[in-house]
């Protein structure tokens, strides 16, 4: 009976030890569980905040030799168009403009302007310049940076005709879906 005993006894020792290892494992698997659903929503949280980014004021040069001076209407067209862009940034959310100030003015430099986004907190850089250099053509050269490296996502120079409203309308429009589509493979 005592053999009897000893085996049972035996046998429940053993299941209890198969217990609390198959509990122990439980426990460490539901931690896990916790860490990985924990670390999910911190990304999807990280991933909700919306981006930062900052557009500075495009410059403007004309050297087309035109007699008609166009100044205001230019300055009133670079504002335009750099504010076109600020707007179509403001994308119901996932986006924000942050607003550059400079230490330096004229902020000119691409270290300038980067060191201005940073302390905006902004991840994203846009600026650039236009060009006039005939009646007819105009230049743009876009620059898309990441703040963080600060290296360039985006570099172009582009063209287009005409020097009137809706030339520019036409230009903003055209970098407002250059800039969307690639901060929306970002």
């Amino acid at each position: 009976m005592d053999g009897l005993r000893d085996r049972i006894a035996g046998a429940c020792h053993k299941a209890t030890r198969e217990a609390t290892r198959t509990s122990a494992i439980l426990a460490r698997w539901t931690l896990i569980a916790f860490a990985l659903a924990s670390s999910d929503s911190a990304v999807a949280a990280e991933r909700s905040d919306p981006t930062a980014v900052g557009v500075a004021e495009f410059s403007y040069v004309d050297t087309s030799g035109e007699e008609r001076d166009q100044r205001a209407d230019h300055a009133a067209r670079i504002a335009a168009f750099s504010e076109t862009l600020r707007a179509s940034l403001t994308d119901g959310g996932s986006r924000v403009v942050a607003p550059l100030t400079c230490r330096e003015v004229p902020c000119s430099t691409p270290e300038s302007l980067i060191e201005s986004a940073r302390q905006a907190r902004a991840r994203i850089l846009i600026y650039g310049g236009i060009h006039k250099m005939s009646t007819l053509v105009q230049w743009e050269q876009l620059n898309v940076v990441d703040v963080d490296d600060g290296k360039p996502v985006l570099a172009r120079l582009l063209t287009f005709r005409g020097d009137n409203d809706e030339a520019w309308r036409k230009a903003a429009l055209y970098t407002e879906n250059l800039v969307n589509e690639m901060i929306s493979t970002r």
